[in-house]
């Protein structure tokens, strides 16, 4: 849930982000479309409609569901971190 170094770069470049959250065991489908409503209000909010997205773990299959839900912004780029893109050998367990 921490990422010291990375958001400071980030506060020391002047970025603008949010971190977003949602269920950890929650089915993708799901959880992307929670994470399209956050994303799209907070977008709403500060007047935009693009956004680069950075995920961790399987906020990384989140992440790549909500542009399958033909979200109201644009995706500009997708990060991710420690996501299982090849699956999980624990999942099958």
């Amino acid at each position: 849930d921490n990422a010291p170094g990375v958001l400071a770069a980030m506060d020391d470049y002047g970025v603008l982000y949010r971190r977003f959250g949602t269920r950890k065991n929650g089915a993708v489908a799901a959880n992307a479309a929670d994470l399209r409503t956050q994303i799209n209000n907070w977008l709403t909010s500060i007047k935009s409609d693009r956004l680069h997205l950075v995920a961790h773990s399987k906020g990384g299959l989140d992440a790549q569901m909500i542009q399958a839900l033909d979200p109201p912004f644009k995706i500009l780029s997708l990060s991710t971190f420690s996501t299982p893109l090849l699956g999980s050998a624990v999942a099958d367990v």
